[in-house]
């Protein structure tokens, strides 16, 4: 799925894509003051690092936004 909206590209998640993505998460919730938590199955961000499993292989999404 690639759309645009305005001057953005809105596309399915990459693999190369996945050390911004969970830069992006990891950035926002440094913002609110919560921790980064990941490297384990039951840390609460380990989705925003291993999205194969807790997305696609779920039946879920997860959508790139690139600004152009």
């Amino acid at each position: 799925m690639d759309k645009t909206f305005k001057d953005f590209l809105i596309r399915d998640w990459q693999v190369g894509d996945r050390d911004a993505a969970a830069g992006v998460v990891k950035i926002v919730l440094e913002e609110y003051g919560l921790g980064w938590e990941t490297g384990c199955s039951g840390c609460s961000d380990q989705d925003a690092v291993d999205v194969e499993k807790y997305y696609q292989q779920a039946g879920g999404e997860f959508w790139v936004v690139e600004a152009h």
